[in-house]
């Protein structure tokens, strides 16, 4: 199957560099600066193990896109949504399936109201990457992985699309509860993210002061309890990994939005924390600390806008 990569960011990038070098057949869907520095540089990628990788995948733009694609790998973040969604009405035929890896849930439904519920598979994806100022990405950990999942089990094509996923420099898996997947992974990146940008420490650092443990708690609590709302409660493994990663004080747990809110980029605090609250709203569900971290990406957010 041919597949197009949306995004050349630390996501996208790394799965469609490690695509490529599987010998899928890979075209990336760039904005033209981004496009015409891939054609004239490639795509660099430092793996975890220090290996250097330089491609020359395709390359096209949105005013570019002359065909339809099998698979669309779609890598952004969720500030980036709405101004490449209309970009891919033409990359999307009648069999064409969108792969999404975007945290939390709204642009499943956003995707759906455009493209159609069947043209979609359910998508998680754990990977910590960064993209250093010269394009080059970097693995940080060896864990990657990326999952996969029918919306509706009733459909017959997961096989297909997951053989030409696999074996491309991550761990692929096909899940029968992917719905469930994606809200235990928003579950856990909205809660460290919260945690992470409200202490402005990685989870050990935040848990080791005063009151740093019962926030952690009262976070964990407050997500529970939104997304148990929602009909999708966290699993027991999934509250295990939660409190492993955010309540030991060995843990130097980040997320990527607190490396970006670090690092001085846009944060994705709308759709992974803001959503949740707004989640949460809807079933009748406080959630002061999650609203008090929210306070904070905003305040830095419109800092950040009027420079």
């Amino acid at each position: 199957m041919n597949i197009l990569v949306v995004g050349t960011g630390a996501v996208g990038g790394f799965l469609g560099t490690q695509l490529h070098l599987a010998g899928r057949e890979v075209t990336f869907l760039a904005r033209p600066d981004s496009a015409a520095t891939l054609r004239d540089n490639g795509l660099r990628l430092i793996d975890h193990a220090g290996t250097e990788h330089v491609v020359a995948p395709a390359v096209t733009t949105a005013r570019g896109i002359d065909r339809q694609w099998d698979i669309i790998v779609l890598a952004v973040k969720g500030q980036a949504l709405q101004s490449v969604i209309a970009d891919l009405a033409p990359a999307v035929g009648p069999a064409t399936v969108i792969v999404p890896t975007l945290n939390g849930m709204t642009h499943m439904r956003t995707l759906a109201e455009w493209f159609g519920a069947d043209h979609l598979l359910g998508g998680v994806c754990f990977l910590a990457t960064e993209q250093r100022m010269d394009r080059t990405i970097v693995q940080l950990t060896p864990a990657a992985s990326l999952t996969v999942g029918e919306l509706d089990q009733r459909v017959d094509r997961i096989d297909s699309i997951a053989n030409s996923l696999d074996h491309a420099g991550y761990t692929l898996s096909v899940s029968e509860t992917i719905s469930h997947d994606m809200w235990e992974k928003w579950f856990l990146l909205a809660t460290a993210g919260a945690l992470n940008c409200l202490l402005d420490a990685d989870a050990g650092s935040a848990v080791a002061v005063p009151a740093g443990f019962a926030t952690a708690r009262g976070l964990i609590d407050e997500a529970k309890r939104v997304c148990a709302a929602a009909g999708f409660e966290p699993r027991s493994a999934a509250l295990a990994r939660a409190f492993d990663l955010l309540t030991t004080r060995e843990s130097r747990f980040t997320t990527s939005m607190y490396r970006d809110f670090r690092a001085g980029r846009a944060v994705e605090h709308e759709t992974i924390v803001g959503d949740l609250i707004d989640e949460g709203h809807r079933h009748g569900i406080d959630v002061p600390l999650f609203e008090a971290a929210y306070a904070r990406l905003c305040t830095y957010s419109h800092a950040l806008a009027g420079k």
